[in-house]
């Protein structure tokens, strides 16, 4: 069936053997559930169920689960993919510590559930029209990276004041356990 899949997508749709393969496996989950191919068992369910319900789907990308839940069941989820994800970092809209996750729960959190198609429509026509340069890395450049980084560390950080720092901190500590003890 994955074939067949990619036939009607495209052979050159990005990733298409792994989206068929996804979309294989969730509706093989949606059928072992419902013994249908629809949602039927959802209609009457609150918005915190259909969460629960897409998000453990098998082969459910966090993406795919909010477009749905935003679109078909008025959940407040953002969908954010990785070209969204990496436009936002880019652009010092999110914190460069922030997952993909963490960004969808702000975004989430930011817009009303009845705005989010409209604005998640208006963000992926500025990212298709901005469009971020990927950072292609591979394993060894990084490793390389890490470890150039690693020593420029160390030799710029004198172990004498390392060992000061530590030995301040232990004396800060006793002084006011002494004033403690002496206060009771």
């Amino acid at each position: 069936m994955p074939h067949e899949t990619i036939v009607v997508i495209g052979v050159s749709y990005p990733q298409a053997e792994d989206r068929a393969r996804r979309l294989r496996s969730i509706l093989r989950g949606i059928y072992l559930r419902e013994h249908d191919v629809k949602l039927s068992s959802l209609e009457d369910a609150g918005k915190t169920e259909a969460k629960e319900y897409i998000q453990t789907l098998e082969g459910m990308t966090h993406f795919v689960a909010g477009r749905v839940l935003s679109l078909c069941f008025g959940v407040s989820t953002f969908p954010v993919d990785d070209r969204t994800f990496r436009a936002l970092l880019s652009q010092g809209v999110l914190h460069e510590e922030t997952d993909l996750e963490e960004a969808a729960s702000w975004l989430g959190r930011q817009v009303n559930a009845k705005d989010v198609a409209k604005v998640h429509g208006s963000l992926h026509a500025w990212v298709e029209s901005n469009p971020v340069a990927k950072k292609k890395t591979t394993k060894k450049a990084a490793k390389k990276t890490t470890k150039k980084t690693i020593k420029k560390v160390v030799k710029k950080v004198p172990a004498k004041s390392v060992k000061k720092k530590v030995v301040k901190k232990k004396a800060t500590k006793k002084k006011t356990a002494k004033k403690k003890t002496s206060k009771k």
